[in-house]
């Protein structure tokens, strides 16, 4: 979950909490308060490799990890988003 939390940030994830009737509490203090894009999170982990990648591939893999079940992607949907659709081999 602090690998999550890292991603999200405080906001998301309390408000992930409360759609499933919990509370969000966490006092550590590398914890961003909002959520770091996918983009930026590829940029900061492999900034060369970065720019290659299509913005289709953000948007699917937000789909997919949307902290929302109800929101998120379904298998069907998956395989006929943009990114699979354009750039799988």
């Amino acid at each position: 979950i602090l690998e999550i939390a890292c991603i999200f940030g405080h906001q998301e994830m309390a408000t992930a909490a409360k759609i499933y009737g919990r509370k969000w509490v966490c006092a550590i203090p590398s914890i961003p308060e909002r959520h770091i894009t996918w983009p930026e999170l590829c940029a900061r982990l492999n900034p060369s490799f970065a720019p290659e990648i299509p913005p289709e591939c953000f948007d699917l893999l937000a789909c997919c990890l949307n902290l929302n079940a109800e929101r998120r992607i379904t298998a069907r949907h998956a395989l006929n988003h943009p990114f699979i659709k354009n750039y799988a081999i």
